[in-house]
């Protein structure tokens, strides 16, 4: 209940700077507490603090902007390599036998 009441609330924050989650947090778990819907939740109230700042240590980090970098110019597309050419082959030199070069041991 207290899980589901504040995500939806901190995603209609305009800024959700991590003191305006924090006070966000603050105020709905209170605002629960005077309704009374957490007395019969086995919490002590150390616990709740707990509870709410790993709701607002969860929530600043879902929902933080980063900053924005300023853009750089793309660098030029790199030119086509020079095709590497083979070497011609020798037409005094007869092609080597099947199987030449091959050692049996």
């Amino acid at each position: 209940m207290l899980a589901d009441s504040v995500e939806s609330a901190a995603k209609v924050l305009a800024e959700p700077t991590p003191e305006r989650i924090r006070s966000l947090v603050d105020r709905i778990a209170e605002g629960k507490m005077a309704q009374g819907q957490l007395v019969d939740a086995p919490l002590t109230l150390r616990e709740l603090e707990e509870v709410k700042r790993q709701f607002a240590s969860v929530l600043t980090g879902m929902y933080h902007h980063r900053i924005d970098y300023p853009t750089m110019p793309s660098p030029p597309p790199d030119r086509p390599a020079a095709p590497v050419e083979e070497p011609a082959a020798d037409p005094t030199e007869a092609p080597a036998p099947h199987g030449a070069g091959h050692v049996e041991r």
